[in-house]
């Protein structure tokens, strides 16, 4: 258990209606490149990016970031003289733009980049790396709070993932708005608010910190989050107000005291679910819904490196405001289903077994996201994974109408004693 901890410094972030125009019109009178999504190209015309007395460079960002990208897109940067690197799009065109700002400006450091990937999946970079020129961010998902974060996510010529981290990798300025998610599928912004939530919860339960305000806040952002889902279940379409909130939650995920005091590597699922969706070809948010219920089942029953209980127990009442009642498992799949983000129905023989070596390989041994799982542990834990991944989605918005969230959220009617203090002798 780690002993102190800091909150993370972050970027500038402006959220609301406007807040996309107002940090580009933040961005120098000079040289500006702009990476972009193509699938949101619509809304580069809602921004003041053509102004007089500067130049634009617009590039599409079609794939997540492979190191070839990285080399290109940096080449691309340090053959114009400018000022100022603005990304619109969701975590692939975030990650790119940090990486290209950071690692992509020479071969060399790209080299040495590649030769951290190919070693490992987590790839630090020193804290005084130069990224040159100011990172402005326009998410248009939710979910990963790239924008508020300090990694990103890059692939090698042989497919495999690495986590990229350093200081160097935030942006320095961000807008959260609703313009920029109004085209997100209902089932992604679902997606992205369990992501969040997973992103405080596991970490809670598996790499508990000493910082009491640590313990509070991520139980806070968990309930915060479970309600927001709860919206989210009852509608076709998410509003603007609902779409925020879940963008504003996912980067106070990012931003807070939630993840202080713990390892820095503090969910473990994270890294599971990472070769997981590798292996089957499924979304990272996927993979993490196949696996919560069963790496849940073994909190309850073995404690230790998968978790501690009497953490389970307190979180499980800020969520549903009761402890859990019976088998942990089950309840686990019938609020995914409540919150229709059940995974898919997936059937890969091998995949337990390729998904378990890989995951040691490149997270586990003497590194320390999966110190002290082997390939056993992980197989086991896929393999009951997927045996029961599957349910059926529900269709239609759950009793409400079409849209919702343009209006103020409504009052959760559970109790607000519901949430329990974070020292685990009061929590049980």
């Amino acid at each position: 258990m780690a002993a102190s901890g800091s909150v993370a410094p972050g970027p500038a972030i402006v959220a609301g209606h406007g807040a996309a125009p107002a940090i580009v019109a933040r961005a120098p009178r000079a040289h500006v490149a702009v990476l972009f999504d193509p699938a949101v190209e619509p809304l580069l015309a809602e921004l003041p990016l053509a102004r007089s007395g500067g130049r634009l460079a617009l590039r599409p960002v079609e794939r997540p970031p492979t190191l070839g990208d990285v080399r290109e897109t940096g080449a691309w940067l340090g053959a114009r003289p400018f000022r100022a690197l603005l990304a619109i799009g969701g975590g692939r065109v975030l990650d790119l733009a940090k990486l290209a700002l950071t690692a992509g400006r020479s071969d060399a450091s790209v080299a040495h980049l590649g030769g951290l990937v190919r070693r490992a999946g987590w790839a630090p970079l020193p804290a005084a790396i130069d990224a040159s020129v100011p990172l402005l961010a326009i998410p248009t998902t939710v979910g990963t709070g790239a924008e508020a974060s300090a990694v990103a996510v890059v692939t090698d010529e042989d497919g495999q993932r690495a986590l990229v981290s350093s200081p160097r990798l935030r942006a320095e300025c961000a807008a959260l708005d609703p313009i920029a998610t109004a085209g997100l599928p209902a089932a992604l912004v679902r997606e992205g608010a369990l992501e969040a939530l997973l992103r405080v919860a596991v970490p809670e339960l598996a790499t508990p910190s000493a910082l009491r305000m640590a313990g509070a806040e991520a139980q806070t952002l968990t309930r915060q989050l479970a309600d927001a889902l709860d919206e989210c279940a009852r509608c076709d379409a998410p509003g603007d107000d609902l779409r925020l909130y879940v963008a504003q939650l996912s980067s106070a995920t990012h931003r807070g005291w939630a993840l202080s005091g713990r390892s820095p590597h503090p969910s473990p699922l994270w890294f599971v679910a990472t070769e997981l969706s590798a292996v089957l070809g499924i979304s990272k948010v996927a993979a993490n819904a196949a696996l919560l219920p069963p790496w849940l089942a073994r909190v309850v029953r073995r404690g230790g490196r998968w978790g501690e209980p009497c953490r389970l127990v307190a979180l499980w009442r800020s969520i549903t405001g009761r402890p859990p009642a019976g088998d942990v498992e089950a309840e686990a799949r019938r609020l995914l289903k409540r919150w229709r983000v059940a995974p898919p129905a997936i059937f890969s023989p091998g995949a337990p077994e390729a998904t378990a070596r890989r995951a040691v390989r490149r997270w586990g041994g003497r590194l320390p996201m999966l110190a002290g799982f082997s390939v056993d542990d992980l197989r086991e834990l896929v393999e009951d994974a997927l045996a029961h991944a599957g349910g059926t989605v529900p269709g239609g918005s759950g009793g409400g109408g079409s849209a919702c969230g343009s209006s103020p959220v409504e009052t959760c009617s559970r109790s607000a004693s519901r949430v329990a203090s974070p020292g685990c002798a009061s929590s049980c």
